[in-house]
Parts: structure tokens; sequence; C-alpha cells
């Protein structure tokens, strides 16, 4: 792995009551973005806003029932889900290790 650890895992569907039905995709299709760093939020308002860090690692784009691996140094990273479907960015965060997998499945949010 030359020093790095592996990121490995898919986008949630947002599936609802549709859960029951057979035929639901495991994983839905989106973009999923590596950011390097931690997510810290700022506080307005009574509301708590995520903000980002800005540093790109990675980036790719996943079809329906696909999955990710990022090979990536050792370090905190953010691991963020965009799709056409949704004004909303699901995220989570993720501390690699080296040598090590890691398998991290992005929540979705359904609005």
């Amino acid at each position: 792995m030359n020093g790095k650890g592996a990121v490995v895992g898919g986008i949630y569907p947002c599936v609802g009551l549709q859960a029951q039905q057979s035929g639901v995709p495991k994983y839905a299709a989106g973009t999923v973005t590596v950011l390097r760093g931690h997510v810290h939020f700022r506080h307005r308002g009574g509301q708590s806003n995520p903000v980002f860090p800005r540093r790109l690692s990675a980036r790719v784009t996943l079809r329906r029932d696909e999955s990710y691996h990022f090979l990536l140094p050792p370090g905190h990273y953010v691991l963020k889900e965009t799709s056409l479907h949704s004004d909303v960015e699901p995220w989570t965060s993720v501390v690699v290790v080296q040598g090590a997998t890691k398998h991290v499945n992005i929540p979705n949010i359904c609005m």
C-alpha cells in the first residue's frame, strides 16, 4: 500500500418505505469527495452548520450499487456525497491508518 490506508464503502440509498420491497439497491449513485481535515461547526442564531475542510484529496462518481475505494495517506478525512437528486450533502468522518482498510458507508439524508 506504500504507506497508505484504504477506505472502501458506498452511499446508503434513501429508500424510506421501499426498504421492505425486494430489488432496492444496496448503494445509491452519487459523487463522493474526499476532503483532508476535520469538520468544524459554526454556531449562529441557535443553529449549528458544518464547515468542511477545503483540501481536496480525491473524488469519484459512482453509479447505482457501485462502491468507492480510496488509497489515502494516514490522517483525518471527510467523505462528502453530492447528488443531483438532493440539496443535502451527507458526510462522514474517517481516520485513515497506514496499512489498514476502513469500511465506511456515507449516510443518506432523505429530503
